[in-house]
């Protein structure tokens, strides 16, 4: 009796004779128990942990709602490192839904196709809580767009799931700001930043290329010997396409002389701070620069007086800047020792 009710259900229901035949199939080769459990299964409101499990007395349609349960929403924070939500209960203790259409809003082309290819869920297949939310992070991290959300919605045959994205905006210009804001120069040529990040104007922002070209840009000071310089902090996007970098370009805040003797101790020393100091090109203000440190060193171990000369950093009162500590051993003869570097 139950396989009349079964039909009686199919029939009602308007099923496609591709569906019907996958739906009664499956119900031959199942339990009656198992039956139940079927048709109770879909339902959006199983897409949801705010809602129990309900079944419908009639295959007519339930009210749509628009459920937004929160870990089903990505908004972004220009961090394009993503992580599904580790709380969703495991895969076996969801209960399934039957998936009949799965559709998108907000883009369209090029970018529809993109979500499309991103996502997992298909018609005619069942899916859970937890696979939902995998194809909003999947989507997201494609870095196309800055809000991804997932609407399960009844209908008759099963459950309609559309994809609510909001794409990034076209990228007009980058933008960089150096720190601290008084330093009236910068090392940083506006003709770098172009080459970097050029190919990508006119373009819809995509945060997986501009998080490499920001890569690229920190490669550049690294490159060119300023090794304490990097991007800091998010990118800021702005609606009309504009992205603001912030780089610390490592200015030097202030510069010490540290005497040592030869076990390593601090000590007051004999040698005053300007016989170091006068041989240094490096100055308050400058941004620290690998090759000029190098020949700094060479400068104050070549005066002889010193067995070790070096070089170490600590951080200023302003954390935007650094404190250059020229750090020599004095020796008991005055012979060059063992060289200079920078550490």
């Amino acid at each position: 009796m139950w396989c009349v009710e079964v039909l009686k259900t199919i029939k009602i229901s308007r099923l496609s004779p591709v569906l019907a035949t996958a739906l009664f199939c499956s119900v031959i080769s199942s339990e009656e128990g198992a039956v139940a459990q079927t048709v109770t299964e879909v339902t959006s409101e199983n897409l949801s942990s705010d809602h129990p499990i309900e079944s419908s007395s009639t295959p007519e349609a339930a009210p749509i709602r628009e459920v937004k349960p929160q870990n089903l929403t990505q908004n972004n924070n220009f961090d394009p490192s993503l992580t599904p939500d580790d709380s969703s209960p495991t895969e076996a203790e969801e209960p399934q839904v039957l998936i009949v259409e799965v559709d998108v809003e907000g883009v369209e082309g090029r970018l529809e196709d993109v979500v499309f290819e991103a996502t997992g869920v298909q018609p005619g297949r069942l899916t859970t809580r937890s696979q939902l939310q995998e194809d909003v992070n999947a989507i997201f991290a494609t870095g196309f767009f800055r809000n991804v959300r997932v609407v399960p919605e009844d209908t008759p045959l099963g459950v309609r799931v559309t994809f609510v994205v909001e794409p990034n905006p076209v990228l007009e210009q980058v933008q960089v700001n150096t720190v601290p804001e008084e330093v009236e120069t910068r090392v940083l040529p506006e003709s770098i930043v172009n080459d970097i990040f050029s190919e990508q104007y006119g373009e819809i922002l995509n945060l997986q290329e501009l998080q490499a070209n920001i890569e690229e840009l920190n490669q550049w000071y690294q490159e060119n010997g300023y090794d304490l310089a990097q991007v800091v902090g998010s990118p800021e996007v702005s609606p009309d396409g504009v992205v603001t970098l912030t780089v610390a370009e490592g200015v030097i805040e202030e510069i010490q002389v540290k005497i040592f003797d030869e076990e390593g101790n601090e000590i007051e020393g004999r040698t005053r701070d300007f016989i170091v100091t006068r041989e240094v090109e490096l100055s308050q203000g400058d941004v620290f620069q690998r090759d000029t440190a190098r020949a700094d060193l060479e400068r104050i171990f070549g005066l002889g007086i010193f067995e070790d000369a070096s070089l170490s950093f600590t951080p200023g009162e302003d954390p935007r800047k650094v404190v250059l500590n020229f750090e020599v051993v004095e020796g008991n003869t005055g012979s060059i020792g063992a060289g200079a570097g920078v550490s």
